[in-house]
C-alpha cells in the first residue's frame, strides 16, 4: 500500500510542475545529477557511508523502499545501512548504471537504474533495480524517495 501512496507522491510531483519545457535546462540538471551518482558510488566504494549520505535529503521526509520494507527518514536510512555493513569489510563494491533520467522540472527528476554490488573477487554477486526522486533542495540535488527492488 505504501508503494502505491509513493507512485501517487510521484505523479503529484510530475502535474504539479507549471514550468514549461523550454524554461527546464535539461543538461545541466542532467550533469549534476550524474556527477552525484558518480560521486556516490566513489564514496561507496570508498567504504565512506557518511559522505555517501550527503546526498540523501537529511529530514524525516526522507523515504525509502528496499525489498518490501519501508524506511521513513535519513536518520532510519543511515542506520540501516549501518546495521546491513557493520565495517568496511563488509561493504561490497557497487556499479550504478542509468537506464533513464527523466528532468521533470528545474526543481525534480526520476531516475532509474541498476545498481550492481561486486564482490572481493569482482564478479557481480547481486544487483537490484531502483527509481530515485532527486530534488533541488537549498541549491543541491538531493534523494528525497527511492526504491530499489533486488533484480
Amino acid at each position: 500500500m505504501k508503494s502505491y501512496y509513493f507512485l501517487i507522491g510521484i505523479f503529484i510531483v510530475l502535474f504539479s510542475c507549471s514550468e514549461s519545457n523550454d524554461q527546464i535546462d535539461y543538461d545541466q540538471i542532467t550533469k549534476k545529477i550524474m556527477t552525484n551518482a558518480e560521486q556516490m558510488e566513489s564514496l561507496w566504494n570508498q567504504g565512506n557511508l557518511n559522505a555517501y549520505m550527503d546526498f540523501y535529503y537529511r529530514s524525516p521526509a526522507l523515504f525509502r523502499i528496499a525489498n518490501q520494507e519501508f524506511i521513513n527518514g535519513w536518520e532510519q536510512a543511515f542506520g540501516r545501512y549501518l546495521y546491513l555493513y557493520p565495517s568496511q569489510e563488509n561493504l561490497d563494491k557497487i556499479k550504478i548504471v542509468t537506464e533513464s533520467l527523466d528532468i521533470i522540472s528545474n526543481q525534480a527528476a526520476i531516475h532509474y537504474g541498476i545498481r550492481y554490488y561486486i564482490d572481493h573477487d569482482k564478479k557481480i554477486k547481486s544487483s537490484e533495480s531502483f527509481s530515485i526522486l532527486w530534488k533541488q533542495i537549498e541549491g543541491e540535488w538531493l534523494i528525497v524517495k527511492i526504491h530499489t527492488c533486488e533484480s
